[in-house]
Formats: C-alpha cells, structure tokens, sequence
C-alpha cells in the first residue's frame, strides 16, 4: 500500500468526517437545549436533502445559482422541519422520562422515511455537488473539489457554532439551559423559545451535512439516516453537551474509517474472507467509538428507573376463573380459524405470530428488564442464518435446529448486554443501535449468507409443509414463549429482574449483580428473538438480509410500544400490527394505487407511536386489560363467584 492511497483516504476521511462532526453536532445542539437525544438527525438531513436536491432540479435558473438555491431551500426546510418536530412532537412529553423523548424521535424517523419513500420512490438518486467536478493533483493523489470543499465548509461552520455559543447572548442562553433548565427558567429565560431554536439549528446543521454527503454517498431513504449511527459516536465523544469534542469525535471517525478500509481492501485484495463483510466496517469503527467515549465517561449512580418507553402501572386484577376460560376460547379460535382463512391473510397471521415472538423478546427485555434494544431484528437475523446453515450444510432436524438457533442467538445477546454495562437509558439504546448495525453489517450481510442482497434457503419440514399446520405451530410456539414469560415473572429470576429494573441501587444493596442480571436479560431476549427469526424466515421459505436490518429494529420497537411493552398482549398486539398493517392500508379508499402502500403504514404507525407516547404512555395493551378486569368483575358478580383476584401475568 503505498505513501499516495494512505494520503488520499486521509482526505476523503478528513471531508466525511467533517459532514459527521456536523451532524453530530446537530444532535449536541438539541441535546443542550431541549434534553432529547434525537435519532431522527439522520432522516432529518435526508428530508431536507431531497428537498434541496428537488428545489435545484425544478428551479430552472443558471446550474450554479440552481444549486445555491437548492441548498439554501434545503437549510431552511432542515430548520422548519426541527422546529415542527419540537412543536408538535416534544413539547407534549416536557417532563417526561428521557426515553420516551428519546423513543418519540423513533416516531419521527419512521414517518421521515416513510415519507420521503412515499414521495420519492426508494432508487438511490445521484446528487449535484456545490464544489464542482474536478479536483487538485498532489503528488500521484487526485483530491477532489467536493473533498476539499466539505472539510472547509466542516471547519467554517464549527468555529461559525463556537463564536455563537460563546460570544452571542443567544449562545449564553442556550448554554445555561444546558447546565440548569429549571433554574434557567427561573432566572427569566424563555426555555421552551430556546429550545425551538436548538431544534431549528440542528435541523439546519443536518440539512447541511446532507447536502454535502449525498453527492458521495447517493441520497436515498436509508443512507443518510444510518449516518445517525457515527454520528451519535462523534456526539458522545462530547458527552452530549461539548461541541470541540464532537467535531474532532466525527474527524477521527471519518478519518480512521477511510484508514481501515483502504488498509482492508489492501490487505484482502487476494482473498476476502467469506464469513465477514470488511467493506462495511463504518459501522464498526462508530460501535468502538462509542464503547471508548462511554468508557472515558466519569462512572455516574445508576438509577433504572424511566428506562423504559411505556409507563409502569399497577398490574391489572383479573379472576384466574375467568382468565382461563379466556385463554381456552383464544386456544380454540387459533385452532379453528386458520382453516378459513385466504392464504395470504393466513400469511399475515403466520408473520404476526412470528413478530410478536420478536416483540415479547422485548417485553422480557425492556418490559421485565428495564433495557432499552434496538438490535432485536439483528438477533432474529442470526437466528434466521443460523438455522439456514444448520439444515443445508449440516443436514440437521428443524426440530433440533429450531432451539439450537434461538441459543445460538444468546451469546449475541450476552455480548450487547456486556458491551451496555456502563450505559443507561438512552445509551443503551444508542449502543444497541450500533451493536444491530455491525451484526447486519459485517456478519448477516458476508459473503457465506449470499453478500448484502442475498439470501438462504430455510426449509421446513414435511410435517409443517401445510400452511395452515405451520400457522398452528408458530401460534403454539408464542403460546409456549408467553407461558414461559409469564412464569419467569413469578420465579426468582424474574423478580431480581424486575428488581434491578425498580432500582438497581437498591437490587445491589440485598446482594443482586444488576451487571450479572443484564447480560442474562439480553441472552434470553437474544434466544427468543433468535426462535423468531426462524419462524418467520420459515414462512416464506428464505431468510434475506433486508429483513433483519436497523430499520426493522426501529420497527419492532414502534410497534411494541404502541402496544405495550409491559405485557405479553401488548406484543401480540404489536405483532399483530406490524404485520397487518401494510395490506391494511392497501385496502383503504383511495389509497389502493399507490406504488407501495407499506409507506403510507410506515407513516401511520410512526404517527400512532407518537400519539401513543403522548396520550396512552401504557400501550393499547392497558385499556383491553381493563376491559377484560370489568368483564371478569361483571361476570363474577352475576354468577356469585367469590374467588380471589390474581394479577395479570
């Protein structure tokens, strides 16, 4: 490798890096301002850039001027679009845990990206640079005009930030809410004013890293909004709260990225392994990132408490009596109408048994555990792969594959809940993300499981040939898992869990390990996850790559949380949701001719999250439990039953 490729990946890291610091940035702006960790910042520069992009297009002026015009449109777009996020979405939930803020930028992003699928299609677009084609000859080192141009406009806008956090008084308010919003308050600052114009200026720093990315990395719905992963890494090389170390975070990022993967291509050019995916190392690079800048972080108390999205309640009394006549009927109507069903609604049920499996993996994890993942759909990605592997190239039973993928998936789980012991709350669902994305990124998407758009052949049995037989046996399977949770709850394991979920303090100080209890919170949800990776790649017959990505996690975790996280029916619920809700769609007036119905779902289930969030903090799961207590107290009380009420499990 010579002295000339090391150089030129220095510069082009050195550009990449600067658009990241700035989107990095971004998310420390808000974060001073409003206290909202915003994972949305990277679907924000994609909204805004295809706006841009459009306005360039359509304007119909000089190429030069149109270009101009375009991104000063795009800034302005990427502004409105924080201030209507924190209008409409943040204010709502002032006061209210930072996860569930948190959680509500997962609304925003699905709806962004939804959108903008709705609008622009899901090609990946070439986009016009500002800087001009061409570039500058050093040495035997060709460095582009975008290059240089993104790293001076990097460097302008940061020591641009710096004088107005420093020496505007607008600066010196938002700094003061930062340090203190309730005393900022008191002392005559106009909070919620301060924090519009944080969400206004991070929206614009999004635009503006878009705007100069895209002509590198083309602009489509998911390449600008996975950037929110390294950038979230060059924003807690900040803590959050300090730009200079953001911005130098977000070079180094970019620079060791392009480093390591000249250095890969270099030394793999012969023979690239099939088991990983070394041209896909960003993500990598961010995971180790974030894992050094959490480590250097001074240890803080670590109360669990407000880490999970939907609201604790009292657990709902229902007449044991009445519960089993209600899980007999439910066990009955499984076992009798799939035989009525068409096929493709009985493919929809078979798909939302498999997501709820998925989904109640959370409701041990985050429900029970108090921990926050955005890696569920990477785990049912290895379960998935797993189990591919085991009956082609082992020749293995399904019946013996099927729990042997699940375990298969728990040292993933493990090793997620090692490498989150020194996060909480937020970071551990920043960690997650990252940990989901190296796991699709290096591993589901190598060579050996068909590259990054193939896929495996994951074949059932004869005996669960029939769909309508392999539709009873995944609602048997999540009817065995939500015994096995609902049981767990009961036991020891369950309530040290739900102990260190209350308070981790006080689990500590009665002789708990709140470290030991997470790593084996996440090897379970890992196993279940992993079983619902099988089950639902057995539907359709393959287990691809696309199915088991960041954005699929994000999905899991709307839905689940729209139903609630907080019991076993909010995952049917959410399982039910989630698979359904496309073909729904579909089938509204009006809506029939649209290209791809499943956005218009995505923009509803992220606008039903955020509604959730807001107004049912407990999940749909709730008001049907409470249906289903004053149906058991009536009942009860025209029958004279006197039995004692149990809780829900």
């Amino acid at each position: 490798m010579t002295a000339g490729l090391i150089f030129g990946a220095l510069v082009f890291g050195l550009a990449q890096g600067g658009a990241i610091a700035l989107l990095g940035a971004g998310i420390v702006t808000i974060h001073r301002g409003s206290g909202v960790l915003n994972l949305a910042q990277g679907a924000m520069a994609m909204f805004a850039t295809y706006i841009a992009v459009g306005v360039a297009g359509a304007s119909g002026i000089h190429p030069a001027r149109s270009l101009l015009l375009g991104a000063f449109a795009g800034v302005v777009a990427g502004a409105a679009l924080g201030v209507l996020v924190d209008r409409v979405a943040m204010r709502p939930l002032v006061g209210r845990p930072p996860i569930v803020r948190m959680t509500a930028t997962l609304g925003v992003l699905y709806i962004l990206v939804s959108l903008s699928q709705l609008i622009w299609g899901a090609t990946t677009r070439s986009a016009p640079t500002l800087f001009g084609a061409g570039g500058h000859r050093i040495g035997a080192v060709v460095i582009s005009n975008d290059s240089i141009g993104v790293a001076l406009v990097a460097l302008a806008l940061a020591v641009g930030l710096g004088y107005f956090y420093q020496r505007t008084r607008l600066g010196t308010a938002i700094r003061a809410v930062a340090d203190d919003r309730e005393n900022a308050g008191l002392g005559g600052i106009r909070v919620q004013w301060v924090g519009s114009v944080c969400w206004a200026l991070g929206g614009a720093a999004a635009a503006i890293a878009g705007i100069m990315l895209s002509p590198t990395l083309g602009l489509n719905s998911f390449i600008l909004t996975l950037l929110v992963i390294q950038a979230l890494a060059a924003a807690l090389t900040g803590r959050l709260q300090h730009l200079l170390p953001t911005l130098l975070g977000g070079v180094g990022i970019g620079v060791l990225t392009a480093l390591l993967r000249a250095i890969l291509e270099h030394v793999t050019a012969a023979s690239a392994p099939t088991w990983i995916n070394l041209t896909d190392v960003q993500d990598g690079v961010a995971l180790a990132w974030m894992i050094g800048a959490i480590l250097l972080w001074r240890r803080r108390s670590r109360d669990a408490s407000g880490q999970t999205p939907n609201r604790s309640e009292a657990r709902i009394a229902v007449d044991p009596a009445f519960r089993t006549a209600f899980l007999v009927v439910a066990g009955l109507l499984a076992l009798v109408v799939p035989l009525f069903l068409h096929a493709s609604t009985l493919y929809l049920l078979t798909i939302g048994g498999a997501y709820a499996i998925a989904i109640l993996s959370l409701v041990l994890l985050t429900g029970m555990g108090g921990q926050f993942s955005l890696a569920q759909a990477s785990f049912m990605g290895v379960g998935a792969f797993a189990a591919a592997h085991l009956l082609r190239d082992a020749h293995m039973s399904y019946w013996l594959a099927l729990p042997l993928s699940g375990l298969i998936a728990a040292p993933f789980g493990a090793i997620t809940g090692w490498i989150t012991l020194r996060a909480q709350g937020v970071m551990t669902a920043v960690l997650t993300l990252g940990v989901g994305s190296v796991i699709t990124g290096l591993f589901l998407s190598a060579t050996v499981n068909g590259g990054g758009l193939g896929s495996l052949t994951v074949t059932r049995p004869d005996a669960l040939s029939d769909s309508v037989r392999y539709c009873w046996f995944v609602l048997v399977v999540l009817a065995v898992l939500i015994a096995f949770v609902s049981a767990l709850r009961t036991r020891r394991t369950g309530r040290v869990m739900l102990a260190v979920r209350d308070s981790e303090t006080a689990a500590r100080a009665v002789g708990v390990n709140p470290y030991g209890v997470r790593v084996m919170a996440f090897s379970l949800s890992a196993f279940i996850a992993g079983i619902a990776g099988v089950l639902y790649a057995g539907t359709g017959g393959v287990a691809a790559v696309n199915a088991f990505g960041p954005f699929n996690s994000i999905a899991l975790v709307a839905s689940g949380v729209v139903g609630g996280l907080g019991s076993a029916a909010g995952a049917v619920i959410g399982g039910i949701l989630q698979a359904t809700g496309p073909s729904f769609v579909s089938g509204l007036p009006g809506l029939s001719r649209l290209a791809d119905p499943g956005d218009v779902a995505g923009i509803l289930l992220g606008a039903l999250l955020l509604v959730q969030v807001i107004a049912f903090p407990s999940g749909l799961s709730r008001p049907l439990l409470k249906a289903e207590a004053w149906v058991s107290r009536r009942t009860r009380g025209q029958l004279g039953h006197s039995a004692t009420a149990a809780p829900v499990s």
